[in-house]
């Protein structure tokens, strides 16, 4: 079953699955109301006293005063917005000028104080800036020793499950060197619970799946039914050709919701619709959880992702550790969490949120 989630379309639609992208449309265009109607036509039967008087100061921005000043004086204009580049951290000094993580805009510049400073980071003069001997990650947001940080061993969100020296990611006992997903250099890895490297290196276990003991199995919430391409881990509750239990499929048209067939989701789903096979075909999914809809229809996360609060976030297996807790040291000062629904399978988790 492992490598199987770069083909799942159609049958994997209720369980996230999905990988294909929807356009949207703007409702906007060309939809500006001030056209060529200006409504101060010839018939004005108050000619005298019209102050509109044909001079051109009319300049259709929607502050037509007669006088030509911006509205928003003494403020600045941005955007259509009246801001304060005194004080606005996202237009500090200058329309558009943002201020990085943990500063504030002071007198039209950025500087540190009230906000906190990004990890890896100190106030000097002002400016969140590195410690020593390291370098700026994630657009400024934070700074890492790239030489021994394990979290970004020899680049920037390349985490070391390992030891990081002098950039490298050296393998302990149990565990083996890999490539990893993502950024390159090295992934030290426990090919006995790495569900990216399951059994042996790169053996990406499927959609539903997870590694256990070096095999490819269902997911906790999954059940393993026979489909077009084999057996696949599908959501009971979700899944259109599966709904309630293995086989029992939804007539089109209709959406499984809780394992029953029905024309509506739930209060806590979302309604997706598929596009293809000359039919609109809808479908329940949770934009929070799905790593096929995360945060919207159709958002796929990369195999080294789950859904976390509806954004795409790195995770990998704890390797070493049964369970968190201050004697497991393995997610390098992210968060530890356990797989929804398998208190005795411990994951890192970017961040400090643990999936649901």
């Amino acid at each position: 079953m492992r490598g199987a989630w770069t083909f799942l379309l159609l049958s994997g639609l209720g369980c996230g699955g999905e990988r294909k992208s929807v356009p949207t449309v703007d409702p906007d265009a060309g939809g500006d109301a001030d056209a060529d109607t200006d409504a101060d036509t010839d018939a004005d039967s108050d000619a005298d006293t019209d102050s509109d008087t044909g001079t051109g100061s009319d300049t259709g921005t929607g502050s037509d005063t007669g006088t030509g000043k911006d509205p928003c004086a003494p403020l600045d204009t941005c955007g259509g917005e009246c801001v304060d580049t005194a004080s606005d951290a996202d237009h500090c000094g200058g329309c558009f000028d943002q201020c990085g993580a943990g500063t504030e805009c002071v007198d039209g510049a950025c500087a540190c104080g009230k906000g906190e400073c990004g990890r890896g980071m100190d106030c000097a003069d002002g400016v969140c800036a590195c410690q020593d001997g390291a370098i700026r990650c994630d657009g400024g947001a934070y700074c890492a020793d790239v030489s021994s940080d394990e979290r970004d061993c020899g680049a920037c969100a390349q985490v070391c499950v390992g030891e990081c020296v002098g950039g490298i990611c050296e393998c302990g006992d149990g565990l083996t060197e890999c490539e990893p997903w993502g950024p390159g250099g090295t992934a030290c890895v426990d090919l006995m619970r790495d569900s990216l490297h399951c059994g042996a290196c790169n053996a990406t276990c499927g959609d539903g799946e997870y590694c256990v003991d070096g095999e490819c199995v269902c997911q906790p919430d999954r059940e393993g039914c026979e489909g077009d391409w084999g057996v696949q881990c599908v959501n009971l509750d979700r899944d259109l050709q599966n709904c309630g239990g293995c086989g029992d499929g939804c007539a089109p048209g209709d959406v499984c919701s809780g394992g029953v067939c029905g024309d509506a989701c739930g209060a806590d789903e979302e309604e997706c619709i598929f596009e293809g096979f000359g039919d609109d075909i809808p479908f329940c999914t949770d934009f929070e959880t799905s790593e096929g809809n995360c945060g919207e229809c159709f958002n796929a996360c990369f195999p080294s992702d789950t859904c976390v609060e509806g954004n795409c976030t790195r995770w990998w297996a704890a390797t070493g550790c049964d369970s968190c807790g201050v004697e497991c040291d393995a997610c390098a000062g992210e968060a530890c969490c356990t797989w929804p629904g398998d208190p005795s399978y411990p994951i890192c988790v970017m961040g400090d949120v643990c999936p649901g």
